[in-house]
């Protein structure tokens, strides 16, 4: 019966199948037909991932296995799983399954050497840099981005090349490489003048999309603000030209990160409540509490201290229950920062220790330079602020700050430094780090952090 209602809907829908995949995907597996389901599923699968339905992404791809498994071993059936497989890691990755993605990847190895493909080899390398920077490190990543990066060109592929770029430059944005992802992000961001051969998959369609994001943050890291915000701008509106609901959340995060470090919090916060509701439209917590991070901190900045606690502490709960270390660390530290503004001082010294070790640990040296701020911030906040403890994690900051080019970093030390020697009343010292403050942030547009340092 199910195989006469396949035969049935390809002769009636045979110039608009497309508007029946899913139908024939059920219709074709129940009906033991197997190679039509592997075909009908994986097509099912990727639409499914165009529309951010990750979840029913993951059941299509899993069911195109099982078909895949009833056939009879050919190098076709080996490429067509190593294919699936790939596919597998963009869904299970918003899905928050970070478990099964690393469970995925040594089977995803195996497929891929059977195959001998150099565009298949070049993707299970980024999916393997992906997975490294999930779990938090930077170095194995880049080295596995670059690896991906000689396979592309070896195989005479730009697409798969620019794709490499993303992954290079999303390890190197974590790394603190903010200079070199910045020359890696643009090359990847620019749209072709032509269209580019590429494998199928639209994660890997909006490589251009997810480098603007990225660019966008890092950007905003070195202070280039202008840039920042015009890349973030930039990611939303391809985005939205091409419907592509991922894009779009990606482009809010990278557009509300860079307005929030510059200061401009009431700007800030509808893009990155934007991204928020499509996460949860679309049942993908691990990204939606990757942006609550930020907009806890935005509304803890606006004076939503209540609101931004309880995000920003569910969010916490939940990464670290995941394993992403790719970004737990860092939004320990800003859950510290937000106990700190609400006089919870040992447990913002608590988190804030944890994430300096775990940042430095991972080798995440931007997020470290941040804690090491936080740390001074905290000494300095003290009824009897620790003053020599104060300024070794400013001037550490500082140093590694210079070395990575983070100006706002820089400035923001700066500031705490001048506040805290106002404090103990070193007006001459005082005035220098508040000096050297207001000239940062009024080269960089910084006009809410401004206006702080000139109270």
């Amino acid at each position: 019966m199910h195989a006469l209602v396949v035969e049935a809907l390809e002769q009636q829908y045979a110039d608009r199948i497309g508007e029946q995949i899913e139908h024939l995907a059920h219709h074709a597996f129940r009906g033991e037909l197997w190679e039509k389901a592997l075909t009908y599923l994986t097509q099912a699968g990727l639409r499914a991932q165009q529309r951010c339905a990750h979840r029913g992404a993951v059941a299509f791809f899993d069911q195109a296995l099982s078909a895949a498994d009833h056939l009879p071993r050919s190098q076709r059936v080996i490429e067509r799983e190593t294919d699936l497989s790939q596919l597998l890691h963009g869904s299970l990755f918003p899905l928050g399954e970070l478990r099964r993605i690393g469970d995925q990847l040594s089977v995803t190895a195996t497929l891929t050497a059977e195959t001998r493909d150099h565009a298949r080899l070049v993707r299970a390398s980024t999916n393997e840099a992906h997975w490294q920077w999930v779990t938090g490190q930077p170095d194995k990543a880049i080295k596995s981005a670059e690896r991906a990066s000689l396979l592309a060109e070896a195989a005479g592929n730009d697409f798969l090349k620019k794709t490499s770029c993303f992954f290079l430059g999303q390890a190197q944005h974590l790394h603190g490489d903010f200079v070199r992802c910045i020359e890696v992000l643009t090359a990847a961001s620019k749209e072709p003048e032509t269209t580019l051969e590429r494998p199928p998959g639209p994660m890997l369609a909006a490589y251009d999309l997810y480098a603007l994001t990225w660019l966008a943050m890092a950007h905003a890291e070195v202070g280039d603000f202008r840039l920042a915000i015009a890349a973030g701008r930039e990611a939303i509106e391809g985005a939205e030209r091409r419907g592509h609901t991922y894009g779009i959340f990606h482009g809010c995060m990278g557009l509300g990160i860079a307005l929030l470090l510059n200061g401009d919090v009431a700007i800030a916060i509808p893009p990155l409540e934007r991204g928020r509701s499509i996460a949860e439209a679309a049942e993908l917590p691990l990204i939606c509490h990757a942006i609550e991070v930020h907009l806890a901190s935005a509304y803890s900045l606006g004076e939503r201290l209540a609101d931004g606690q309880a995000l920003l502490e569910q969010a916490v709960t939940y990464l670290d229950s995941v394993g992403f270390l790719a970004f737990g660390p860092f939004a320990t530290s800003q859950l510290s920062e937000l106990y700190l503004r609400c006089g919870r001082t040992d447990d913002a010294i608590r988190l804030a220790r944890r994430a300096r070790d775990l940042t430095l640990e991972c080798h995440q040296r931007g997020y470290y330079a941040w804690t090491l701020r936080l740390l001074g911030e905290i000494d300095a906040s003290l009824h009897h602020p620790a003053v020599p403890e104060a300024e070794g994690h400013y001037f550490d900051a500082m140093k590694l700050g210079r070395e990575l080019g983070m100006r706002p970093l820089i400035a923001h030390c700066h500031l705490g430094l001048g506040k805290l020697y106002r404090r103990i009343g070193q007006p001459e010292q005082a005035q220098e780090h508040l000096t050297i403050a207001t000239t940062m942030y009024r080269e960089m547009g910084m006009t809410y952090w401004l206006e702080k340092a000139e109270l």
